[in-house]
């Protein structure tokens, strides 16, 4: 049976270029493999999962004060 079509969620940031920034660098550098293989694939790359808006650190902004608060690195 052959590949019919490669589905791949990252869950996590796919940065511009390989090796930018840290581990997430890996991403691009799977992506890019994938493409080249000639494969026929999609590619999610998520970068806000709606289950951390209930961390203790997103969800009291948003019920007590109506605001959202995400803590990332800005350049991302």
């Amino acid at each position: 049976m052959g590949v019919k079509r490669v589905v791949w969620n990252t869950s996590s940031w796919i940065p511009d270029k390989p090796g930018d920034p840290f581990t997430y660098g890996g991403n691009t550098q799977g992506i890019n493999a994938l493409w080249r293989s000639g494969v026929p694939g999609t590619v999610f790359g998520s970068v806000l999962f709606m289950d951390n808006l209930l961390t203790n650190w997103a969800r009291p902004f948003i019920m007590n004060e109506g605001r959202y608060v995400y803590p990332h690195n800005p350049a991302l």
